[in-house]
């Protein structure tokens, strides 16, 4: 996490934050949890290719700008320019998968989903589009999806307990902690993002 690409990373980043206003303005430009932002911040996390690319955009920055020096890199507007011709930018769309046909597909990298229920909330409602990383490991604190040993699906914030267990806590009201060992659960994928359902 410390090499000297994710150290100027790190830098390029703590600029993002300054431009958007603070930490909590850019997670929800970049729709990030502040916990992966406050993680890469510390140096827990870095800050990948995917994430790096979507602050680019997001931020209308040049593709490949997470990556210039400290000093800023082009000394001149054609060397930006260049940079951007044979660096074309790329969009992500994540596909979107229906929660009832979660068990039935293979999982991609990164995909959505519609949340089903309130439990989540506040932070993510019924009919919010959520966005999930699937070779992220999940760390206290993060929202995950996962699946219980008869299949059902939920989302719900990781809690590590005792050593080899952990449990998985809804946000909202009037939901039951979930057990790693009693309920059979199997972290899926990390939360990465939330489009809110408007209205």
């Amino acid at each position: 996490m410390n090499s000297p690409r994710q150290e100027n990373r790190r830098r390029q980043l703590q600029r993002l934050i300054d431009e958007a206003g603070s930490a909590a303005d850019l997670c929800r430009i970049v729709c990030t949890p502040k916990s992966h932002i406050s993680a890469i911040l510390a140096g827990r996390r870095g800050v990948g290719d995917r994430l790096a690319s979507k602050m680019e955009q997001r931020m209308h920055k040049a593709p490949g700008w997470m990556d210039l020096p400290p000093n800023g890199g082009y000394q001149h507007l054609e060397d930006l320019q260049a940079r951007e011709v044979s660096h074309p930018p790329y969009i992500i769309t994540p596909q979107t998968i229906e929660w009832g046909k979660l068990m039935k597909t293979e999982l991609p990298a990164e995909f959505r989903v519609v949340l089903p229920d309130d439990s989540m909330a506040p932070e993510a409602r019924a009919g919010s589009l959520v966005t999930f990383e699937r070779d992220l490991g999940p760390r206290p604190g993060d929202f995950v999806l996962l699946v219980d040993d008869e299949g059902r699906w939920y989302m719900r914030e990781y809690r590590e307990s005792r050593p080899g267990t952990w449990e998985a806590h809804a946000t909202g009201k009037g939901y039951e902690p979930l057990l790693s060992k009693r309920d059979g659960l199997r972290v899926m994928a990390v939360f990465t993002g939330i489009k809110s359902r408007r209205g």
